[in-house]
Formats: structure tokens, C-alpha cells, sequence
């Protein structure tokens, strides 16, 4: 579903050298054990996904981080083009990340983006690693389908994610039958988000709602009114999904 080509495989080198300019790839030089490149081998995007990088320690310590992305609005309205975000992966589709992560829509062709990672960087205090092994934990399609061991237990996080932005599309809906025009039930969801996010601190089923607002006021903010209301009206409604293996 998801290949992960981390710094020990044979053509990583290579790979990286002709998806990123030749400055970008010097100036990774010395942490490209912490990059992994992802490319999307199904034949569905892949709407989450989470890749697992172990790290040991001259003392003989060990710690995991888990390097996570997801769009549930992405899943929840079907793939409307609308929705599609840097973290959905449609087939074929390459992605270069890294640990740790936390950097939104990354772009390491660009060199201020690379050092904000390395700032990052060292924030994990990685001068004691020596050696780092890296697998996919979890992926998502949207149409369920997940693989890996998911020991981060993604697919439990991605579902309240996506319950919760169901339940903020839920609200919207009830605003349209009410009479509200778009601007105004925006205007609502807005001043909701800021009262969730008073709370400290936020409790996970929380900071996911406030997450699914941010995310749908973007939609919203892209098309009209016809084009937001039917597909929120439909995904509102839909059942909530369940999860299948991959054979």
C-alpha cells in the first residue's frame, strides 16, 4: 500500500538527489537518517498514514516517534477536489518526510524549511543516537483499507478525528436548515473554535473538533455555498466507516 525508502536502502541517494535540488540535499547531508521517502503503490489515496522511526542510544536506551499524517475531511466528503491537502496521497504519489515532524504543507526544496526541521532536530536530543530503523506503522485508503502493525494506534485517533469532524458537519447542516446563509454559519463555527480553545488543557476529542473547524472553514473558503452544502449534507449523514485489512 505505502513503500517507505529510508536512508539504508540501496537508491535512496539517488532518489533524493533527483526529487530536491542539489542545495537541498547538501544541506540534509549529515541527518538524512532521520528522512524517509513515501510513495503510494495502491490504487486508492491514502487519507492516513504513519511511519515509525526507532532510535538507539549509546546507553542502551530506546524511544519510537511516530511520524503521523492524516485529512479526515479528505475521507469523510469522498475526495472532493476541494478538500485535497499536501497530506493526502493519491496513487503514485511521492512524499519525502521526516521524524518527528510537526512542520504543516512541508517543502524541503526550500532551505528556510530545512532549517526550521533542524531546529526541530534539536529539540530530540539525537547527539547519544546511534542507529535508527525506520517501518510503516499504519495506512489508511479512503476507502478503509488499512495495513501495518499500527502500534501508535492511529487508526483509533484518525476515526475520532473524523468523528469529530462529522459532528462539526452535523452542526453545520442544522445551520442551513435554520436559515443561515454561509458567511454567517462560518462566522458561528469560528467563534466555537475559539471558545474550545480556551480549554487548557484540551483534551484530545476537543483539539480534534477545533481542528476539523480549521479545516472546513479552509473549504469553505474555496468554493460556494452550492458546492460546500451538498457534499457536507451527504457525508453528515453517512454511516461510520469500518476499518478493513488488506490481504
Amino acid at each position: 500500500m505505502l513503500a517507505i525508502e529510508a536512508a539504508n536502502s540501496p537508491d535512496f541517494d539517488a532518489r533524493m538527489r533527483h526529487l530536491l535540488p542539489a542545495e537541498s540535499v547538501a544541506a540534509i547531508e549529515d541527518i538524512t537518517d532521520y528522512f524517509v521517502i513515501l510513495t503510494n503503490r495502491s490504487k486508492r489515496p491514502l487519507v492516513a498514514y504513519t511511519v515509525k522511526f526507532s532510535l538507539e542510544h549509546s546507553d542502551g536506551t530506546a524511544h519510537v516517534i511516530y511520524t503521523r499524517f492524516w485529512e479526515p475531511l479528505y475521507a469523510l466528503l469522498g475526495g472532493a477536489s476541494v478538500t485535497l491537502s499536501s497530506d493526502v496521497l493519491l496513487p503514485g504519489m511521492v512524499k519525502i518526510t521526516s521524524m518527528g515532524l510537526t512542520l504543516h504543507s512541508v517543502d524541503f526544496s526550500e532551505l528556510d524549511v530545512i532549517a526550521a526541521y533542524y531546529d526541530q532536530l534539536k529539540e530530540l536530543n539525537l547527539n547519544t543516537v546511534t542507529s535508527v530503523s525506520v517501518k510503516l506503522d499504519c495506512a489508511i485508503d479512503n476507502e478503509w483499507f488499512t495495513s501495518g502493525e499500527d502500534a501508535g494506534k492511529t487508526i483509533e485517533q484518525f476515526q475520532s478525528c473524523v468523528e469529530a469532524a462529522r459532528g462539526v458537519l452535523r452542526d453545520i447542516v442544522k445551520s442551513f436548515d435554520g436559515g443561515q446563509h454561509l458567511p454567517e454559519i462560518l462566522d458561528g463555527v469560528k467563534t466555537r473554535s475559539e471558545e474550545l480553545r480556551k480549554h487548557r488543557p484540551t483534551p484530545p476529542t476537543q483539539r480534534y473538533r477545533v481542528n476539523a473547524i480549521a479545516d472546513i472553514r479552509r473549504v469553505a473558503n474555496r468554493v460556494n455555498a452550492i458546492q460546500f452544502e451538498e457534499p457536507v449534507r451527504i457525508a453528515s449523514n453517512s454511516a461510520s466507516p469500518q476499518t478493513r485489512r488488506v490481504q
